[in-house]
């Protein structure tokens, strides 16, 4: 319902742009198309909710400052299991070095 509210808004400010008087410019079919394809891309992406505000790569860095400042012994298995191997050998190494 929300998305037809809003396809509404956009295909008729598409149809108010391409029915303003101005220079004319012939387009063929394929290129209309295209057009229409990028415009429903851009869209697709501009409103896409799928996506978290926070990367997987800013939790990650969170994780590893939030160890380094702490210097705790303990990690949340969760936690650990989520970051790269590289950075999961960084952790047993310092955990090692703090016994």
């Amino acid at each position: 319902m929300f998305v037809l509210k809003k396809m509404k808004k956009i295909v008729f400010l598409s149809f108010l742009c391409i029915f303003i008087p101005c220079s004319s410019f012939a387009l063929n079919f394929f290129e209309i198309f295209m057009i229409k394809t990028g415009v429903a891309f851009v869209y697709h992406q501009y409103n896409d909710k799928s996506l978290n505000y926070e990367s997987e790569l800013s939790k990650k860095n969170k994780i590893l400052s939030n160890f380094n400042n702490k210097r705790t012994l303990t990690i949340k298995s969760e936690k650990f299991s989520n970051l790269p191997l590289q950075q999961q050998l960084l952790v047993i190494e310092e955990l090692n070095l703090q016994k």
